[in-house]
Formats: C-alpha cells, sequence, structure tokens
C-alpha cells in the first residue's frame, strides 16, 4: 500500500516540476536596461533628418531574428550580485516595405524591398529559460505587424536605425483599408511628412 502511495507523490511531484520547467523555459522574462541616450535630433526634425519613412512589416518572429549584446567589462562595480551588466545590445530585424513615403537617396525604386532595422533589445535563451533584455521604454516589432517608421541609415553599412526609437515607430492598428488609411495619413501630416520630401528635393 504505501508502495502505492509513494509512486503517487513521485508521479505528482514529477508532474508539476515538468509543468514548472516548461512554463520557466516557454515564458519570457523581460528585463528592461536603462541606457542613458542623448537625442541629436528633435522630434519636430524627424521627419527633414529621416533619409527614409515607410510603411512596414517585420518578416521574422523575434526567435529567428540575428542579434548581438555586449556586457560591462567585470568588475566589482558592474558585476553585482554576480549578475552581467548589459552595455548595448541590438537585434536585426528583417522589413519589408510595403509603402515609400521619402526616400532620400533613391535607394528604392518600388515597394516590397527588403531593408535591415536594428532595434535596441535582444532576446537570450539562458539556463532558466527566455529573457529579453530590452531598451527601457522601448517595444520591439512583432512579427506581421504594421508600422510607419521613420529611418536612417547606419553609416557603418546599409542597415538602418530607428530615430529616436519609439518615438519614429508608429504601429498601425487599424484593419479596415478605409481607416488604415486615414490613421497612416495622420501621422505623416503630424510629421510634415510632405514638406521633409520636397525639401530633400531641392
Amino acid at each position: 500500500m504505501w508502495k502505492r502511495t509513494l509512486a503517487g507523490v513521485v508521479a505528482g511531484l514529477l508532474f508539476f516540476a515538468g509543468v514548472y520547467v516548461f512554463y520557466s523555459v516557454s515564458l519570457v522574462k523581460e528585463k528592461p536596461v536603462h541606457i542613458n541616450i542623448a537625442y541629436t535630433v528633435d522630434y519636430e526634425q524627424m521627419a527633414q533628418f529621416a533619409d527614409l519613412i515607410v510603411l512596414g512589416s517585420a518578416q521574422e518572429p523575434v526567435e529567428r531574428r540575428d542579434a548581438v549584446i555586449q556586457y560591462f567589462p567585470s568588475t566589482k562595480a558592474s558585476n553585482l550580485n554576480g549578475a552581467k551588466q548589459v552595455e548595448s545590445m541590438i537585434t536585426y530585424t528583417k522589413l519589408k516595405i510595403d509603402e515609400i513615403y521619402k526616400d532620400k537617396n533613391g535607394a528604392f525604386e518600388q515597394k516590397n524591398a527588403k531593408i535591415t532595422v536594428i532595434e535596441p533589445f535582444v532576446l537570450l535563451h539562458e539556463w532558466n529559460g527566455k529573457s529579453k533584455y530590452i531598451q527601457e521604454g522601448y517595444t520591439e516589432m512583432k512579427m506581421a505587424g504594421s508600422y510607419l517608421l521613420f529611418l536612417k541609415q547606419s553609416p557603418k553599412n546599409d542597415h538602418y536605425y530607428i530615430i529616436r526609437d519609439n518615438d519614429g515607430k508608429e504601429e498601425i492598428l487599424a484593419k479596415d483599408e478605409q481607416e488604415r488609411q486615414a490613421e497612416i495619413k495622420s501621422v505623416l501630416l503630424k510629421h510634415n511628412v510632405k514638406s521633409a520630401a520636397a525639401q530633400s528635393e531641392q
């Protein structure tokens, strides 16, 4: 009798342990990282400063995007309680261009082109599950989400970064096409995109 009871207890413990491990591994723990940033472009100047203003959608889930994370050197000050301190993090998000509203350098003749956009977060698979290190206040682009982006090309390569991070990224949430176009138009007018485009052509 006691063997059956013991077997039942062991089975129950194994079940709950399995459930705990499953949720620990599958759930993503978000870890905001505070980074001091001094933006060199005012909010009102984003459209004029941008090389590209596009409507686009991320083409891969976060788990499949290439990413790089760097830590501060291990010292007593930067390695509190044995935890590494994040210095920078970058995820390379592949974006399909659906509409082009400004192309300062004439790099794209038509929509449906693919570009790489740099985002300030990293998803890591750690021993106790998944952790998302993300710049405090930022929200990453979700796969198939629709975003109106104000972009600047990196001086080092053909990648683009989002101007002022979240400020230069507007998610278009409307599903009805007429409402979508109205939402897009509202964002463009707010940033005076037409005059910025005209100025870049002069």
